[in-house]
């Protein structure tokens, strides 16, 4: 009888914690299968944080939608071709820009690129962070990447802010070169 008790017991704690196991995995798993859904051409990720002072933004996405091709620079054009858009992405131009209220100054910003072992998917970020004088008085974002990244259509951003965070979907503005991330009071 104690030996039946004891398999029982054994048995239930062996489906308690395969259970457990498998939810564990399912929930490690997801940002890995939702950051491999996240490469799909002509989308981009663009996460916004605002910690104290500090407004920092990062835009991740495909490299194709920055150049048309995501494998390894194969010919003189291509390669030319790359060498342009990073130069173009890192040369410090205006690709956003924090409502002028909050009085933010640009302190960093960088490019990085990285390519998947099998070299037919590639991803670039884009970082930019601030120093706001008035971090309280940020409510917008100006976005004007769509000329430097021809083939972005869609922005999908997550907006963190220390009292409340928001997801928002930017797109390719039909006229003009700028579409405008808004959050705060007022914001649609």
């Amino acid at each position: 009888m104690v030996g039946k008790t004891v398999s029982r017991r054994a048995l239930r704690a062996v489906r308690i914690w395969g259970a457990a196991s498998v939810a564990w995995v399912a929930l490690c798993a997801a940002p890995l299968a939702q950051a491999h859904r996240a490469h799909v051409h002509g989308v981009a990720q663009l996460e916004l944080a605002v910690d104290g002072p500090v407004l920092q933004v990062s835009v991740h996405g495909p490299l194709d939608n920055v150049l048309g091709f995501e494998h390894a620079p194969r010919t003189e054009r291509e390669k030319r071709a790359y060498d342009a858009a990073l130069q173009r992405l890192r040369s410090g131009g205006e690709w956003f820009t924090p409502n002028p209220e909050a009085g933010c100054t640009r302190e960093y910003q960088d490019v990085e690129h990285e390519r998947e072992g099998n070299d037919s998917h590639a991803d670039i970020e884009l970082t930019v962070q601030w120093r706001c004088a008035q971090p309280a008085l940020l409510r917008s974002l100006r976005v004007t990447l769509w000329p430097v990244i021809p083939r972005l259509q869609r922005l999908e951003a997550a907006v963190v802010l220390p009292q409340a965070s928001r997801k928002v979907v930017l797109r390719r503005p039909a006229s003009g070169e700028a579409a405008v991330l808004r959050w705060g009071a007022g914001a649609p």
